[in-house]
């Protein structure tokens, strides 16, 4: 569900992204002075470890007596993660003092209130948004063949399926009739094919096909100097798993700190 997909959403909520917002939000819960009632709304992989997040600082930080609530309209957190992942995140959210309410769609939000399609609605003092990434408007109104989300239909090179003079990459693009996880390991890995399969369109070189990893590795942060793995069916929750990812995310951006500007 896309952040303008509930009404309210976007004018009372803090939505998780441009990352700045997280330092907002954090100062937030450090200037409060009584207890806060925090929601977050979205149960996939940024919903469930900002929440995370937020439990933490709430112990540390927060004033006594403040709750963080997580809405999915899933029946699952992390839906595409398999069923170990999903109940180890699950029981791990919980035991640290978020209530977990998935099945429970949000209808719209007013200014302090969250109300459900099924259920009671949720008072809140601060609400976080993760609900979701949506492309463009334009793609559809452009012509382009779309899938039920907006995102335009592109074959194993990267090219409209309608127009092969354009091309995609990320979460703007679907394969097919299933859209591949809306997660940064395959945009990463799309770059490189893009940006090949551009230049040799003009020059009449041979395309390179976008191959999706279908076991592709995944690590939350969560909070407690933990991380949960998974790969494929292979899932567990360590310190080994957050140093991991520690290293790789530093290890990406140095790869970017080291890359000369373009002439």
């Amino acid at each position: 569900v896309p952040l303008d997909a509930v009404p309210g959403a976007a004018q009372f909520g803090l939505p998780v992204k441009p990352i700045k917002n997280l330092l907002t939000l954090r100062e937030q819960i450090a200037q409060a002075t009584g207890p806060l009632r925090i929601v977050m709304l979205g149960g996939g992989a940024a919903g469930t470890e900002v929440a995370a997040h937020i439990a933490r600082l709430l112990r540390q930080k927060g004033p006594p007596g403040s709750r963080v609530t997580l809405v999915s309209g899933d029946d699952e957190l992390l839906t595409q993660a398999p069923p170990r992942a999903r109940g180890i995140l699950t029981r791990f959210l919980r035991r640290h003092g978020v209530h977990v309410l998935c099945g429970h769609r949000a209808a719209r939000v007013e200014e302090g209130l969250v109300r459900l399609e099924n259920a009671e609605p949720i008072p809140f003092d601060l609400l976080v948004s993760a609900i979701g990434i949506r492309a463009p408007a334009f793609l559809r109104a452009s012509g382009l063949s779309c899938a039920q989300d907006g995102s335009f239909h592109v074959n194993e090179f990267l090219q409209s399926t309608a127009h092969p003079e354009i091309f995609g990459a990320g979460d703007c693009i679907c394969f097919g009739s299933e859209c591949l996880p809306r997660i940064g390991v395959f945009a990463v890995r799309q770059a490189p094919i893009l940006h090949h399969n551009l230049r040799a369109f003009f020059t009449g070189a041979r395309l390179q096909k976008f191959k999706p990893q279908k076991n592709y590795l995944l690590i939350l942060n969560l909070g407690d100097g933990t991380g949960l793995l998974t790969r494929g069916p292979f899932s567990f929750r360590s310190r080994l798993a957050f140093w991991l990812k520690d290293w790789l995310d530093r290890r990406f951006i140095r790869r970017f700190q080291n890359t000369p500007a373009p002439a």
